[in-house]
């Protein structure tokens, strides 16, 4: 999921909840976690539904809740 306004999630990076047109926020579609495409390392962003590099690497496609913060 790609959020292209501010929404409630807020980056599990830097923390914060705004985003702009050219640092959208990725959202997992496996474990929610949340991150400015800035602060994950994307220059772009696909509109296919995101998957963190943490479930992508997971055994059997286990969900990892609050992947990208640790």
């Amino acid at each position: 999921q790609v959020t292209h306004n501010k929404s409630s999630k807020r980056c599990d990076v830097c923390a914060a909840a705004a985003c702009e047109p050219e640092n959208l926020m990725v959202v997992c579609s496996k474990c929610s976690s949340s991150a400015h495409q800035r602060c994950y390392g994307l220059s772009d962003v696909a509109p296919l539904p995101f998957v963190c590099d943490r479930c992508k690497r997971s055994p059997n496609g286990v969900q990892v809740r609050n992947a990208l913060s640790g």
